[in-house]
C-alpha cells in the first residue's frame, strides 16, 4: 500500500503555526521565509500524524503539497522550505510540491503499486483526484467539529490513524 499525504493541516498543523508567527513575529508576513525564522517546525507535526507514520514503511510514504489552496497561494520557495524544516523527510520517501493541481504527480505516484491512498484536508484536492484516478483510494480529512462536506461518496476521516481502519 502507498500513501500519498498531504502536507499543511492534514500532516503539519498550520493554525498553530500561524497562532505561533503572529504572537512572535508579528511585524512579519506570513507566507515567507523569514516567517519561519527562530520557530522550531518540528513541533507542529500533527500527534495522529507522527503516531502513522512511524507505523508504516518509510517507502510507503509521499508527501505531495500544492502552494495552492482555498486561503492562499504561498511561494514555492516558502512552502519547500516549510516542509524541508518541519523534519517530516525522516518518515517518508519523497516530497513533492507542486504549483497547483497534485493529479499529475498522483498518477505518476499510482503506477508502481497495487493499492495507493490518497488523504488531503481540501475538498477540491481530494476531488480532482477521486474524479481523474478512481483507483487511488481518496480520502477527506476534516479536522474541523463543523458539519462534514459531503463529497459524493468519498469517505472522510478525522485523523489520520483512522486511515488503517477505513480502508
Amino acid at each position: 500500500m502507498k500513501y500519498i499525504l498531504d502536507f499543511d493541516r492534514t500532516v503539519f498543523d498550520m493554525d498553530r503555526l500561524y497562532a505561533c508567527i503572529t504572537k512572535n513575529n508579528p511585524l512579519v508576513a506570513l507566507g515567507t521565509v523569514a516567517s519561519l525564522e527562530n520557530i522550531d517546525l518540528t513541533r507542529f507535526i500533527f500527534p495522529d500524524a507522527l503516531a502513522f507514520l512511524v507505523t508504516q514503511q518509510q517507502n510507503d510514504i509521499c508527501i505531495v503539497s500544492s502552494c495552492y489552496g482555498t486561503s492562499a497561494v504561498w511561494d514555492m520557495a516558502y512552502q519547500t522550505e516549510k516542509i524541508k524544516r518541519s523534519g517530516i523527510a525522516q518518515y517518508v520517501n519523497k516530497v513533492f510540491v507542486v504549483p497547483e493541481s497534485k493529479v499529475a504527480v498522483i498518477k505518476r505516484l499510482s503506477q508502481d503499486t497495487v493499492a495507493t491512498v490518497f488523504v488531503d484536508d481540501h475538498p477540491e484536492h481530494v476531488q480532482a483526484v477521486a474524479s481523474a484516478l478512481p483507483e487511488v483510494h481518496t480520502f477527506y480529512l476534516d479536522r474541523s467539529n463543523s458539519a462534514p462536506i459531503p463529497l459524493g461518496g468519498i469517505p472522510m476521516i478525522k485523523s489520520l490513524t483512522e486511515l488503517p481502519l477505513a480502508i
